[in-house]
């Protein structure tokens, strides 16, 4: 499956990212934590790039930029514009 912007996936079930940049050439996805997973492994509001087959998709976002803004990361806005 190939995700799009603001699809919010997961790596291990217990954690929520929202995709702020799809796929690119290579693979990535670039994603914002919005629910912390069990492990802690990424915090709240933080982003990473990382491979598409290591998500799991939960569902579609209804309003990427209100989330972001709730999240305190409205400076993503503008890469996803």
């Amino acid at each position: 499956m190939s995700f799009e912007f603001g699809d919010i996936v997961t790596r291990d079930g217990t954690d929520e990212h929202l995709i702020y940049l799809p796929v690119d050439d290579c693979g990535n996805i670039d994603v914002v934590c919005i629910k912390e997973p069990s492990t802690r492994y990424i915090k709240l509001g933080e982003t990473e790039s990382n491979l598409e087959r290591r998500y799991n998709f939960i569902r579609r976002s209804i309003n990427c930029e209100t989330l972001l803004n709730i999240i305190g990361r409205n400076d993503l806005i503008m890469e996803v514009r």
